[in-house]
């Protein structure tokens, strides 16, 4: 009976002991299960990120893009502009210059007429 009784006491002793590491295996796998999930949500937070700053650049590239074609066209509406002015300008001083020809054969012609014994002069 006493060998009995100290075979059982032994037997919930090792029982007690398997209970125990099992209870801390199981604790362990938990800890190892959080820091699993928390990885996973941390890779998945910066997968995220990642993705808006992904977008974020296309966005700024697609900006900055439209601003250089709004550019280059603002560009060539101002070359245009004064290819434009620089025509006008020419036309106005060959308009000018031909006037002033004019005037000055107008007054050359009257010149002559009013004294014919002398040279029209040349103004320099």
């Amino acid at each position: 009976r006493e060998a009995a009784a100290e075979d059982t006491a032994v037997a919930v002793e090792v029982a007690r002991e398997k209970l125990e590491d099992a209870l801390q295996a199981r604790e362990a796998a938990e800890r190892r299960a959080a820091a699993a999930e928390w990885r996973a949500q941390a890779a998945e937070s910066r997968a995220e990120e990642a993705e808006r700053l992904r977008h974020l650049a296309e966005r700024r590239a697609d900006e900055e893009m439209e601003a250089r074609e709004l550019a280059e066209q603002r560009a060539s509406e101002a070359r245009e502009k004064a290819a434009l002015a620089m025509e006008d300008t020419v036309g106005q001083a060959v308009r000018a210059r031909e006037r002033l020809r004019i005037a000055a054969g107008v007054r050359k012609f009257r010149r002559c007429r009013s004294k014919p014994a002398q040279a029209p002069r040349t103004r320099s």
